[in-house]
């Protein structure tokens, strides 16, 4: 089906965004339409008689964000490593549906995390940055792994300056942490604790892998959840 029939759907979807980095708050999903993911601006949806297609439907007074969505996509153009851009009409993004496992739930599951996919992550943001582009707010949430290969979903930040650190902090950690425990499942409670506690790490009273360093005995706990 074309997607432009779902228009009228869309404009019925119903949300608005909350304060302090959380996920928009979702009023209404009119059906068919079913939810792929939130996040802090924008929630995702797609159609079951499209199955190759999602929309990115924006939370009011996110203007700004869906348009520099647009123009990090016009920039990426046709990749290997990132969603295709469809179409686009003021407050949505008509997307590739991408489907996989994010290295969150990787993490989770207990799904090995092959070394190619860290490899390709830096494979794609060299080309985005050969695009004129800054890559960053790249982390676990936002990789897919999808048939052993990389792709980055979320390309929000890519116009802004500056180099936030996590995608090279997740890699010193992958390397010098991850091979201790590839497989093993880990707890969301846990997940969730290291990733507060990064938030509060400010790289000054302590090295990266000393600081990781810590959550390596919860990791290896006889705690059923996390075999």
């Amino acid at each position: 089906m074309s997607w432009k029939k779902v228009i009228p759907l869309l404009q019925r979807v119903s949300l608005e965004p909350r304060p302090d980095n959380q996920l928009v708050k979702i009023f209404h999903i009119p059906a068919p339409l079913e939810i792929v993911g939130v996040g802090t601006d924008a929630v995702v949806v797609y159609h079951p008689q499209d199955r190759d297609t999602v929309f990115k439907v924006f939370a009011p007074n996110r203007e700004q964000v869906w348009a520099n969505e647009v123009e990090v996509y016009h920039k990426l153009g046709k990749s290997r490593w990132f969603p295709l851009l469809k179409d686009a009409y003021p407050g949505c993004l008509v997307l590739s549906y991408e489907r996989g496992k994010t290295l969150y739930d990787c993490l989770i599951e207990g799904i090995p995390i092959p070394e190619s996919v860290v490899e390709e992550v830096e494979e794609a943001r060299r080309y985005a940055r050969d695009r004129g582009l800054n890559p960053r707010d790249i982390h676990l949430k936002n990789v897919l792994l999808q048939d052993g290969h990389a792709k980055l979903l979320d390309v929000s930040e890519y116009l802004k300056s500056g180099d936030d650190g996590r995608w090279d902090h997740m890699v010193q950690a992958y390397r010098r942490f991850y091979p201790l425990f590839r497989g093993k499942r880990i707890p969301v409670a846990l997940l969730e604790e290291i990733k507060r506690a990064y938030r509060e790490w400010d790289g000054r009273s302590l090295p990266l892998t000393d600081w990781a360093r810590r959550f390596l005995p919860a990791i290896f706990s006889d705690d059923p959840e996390s075999n």
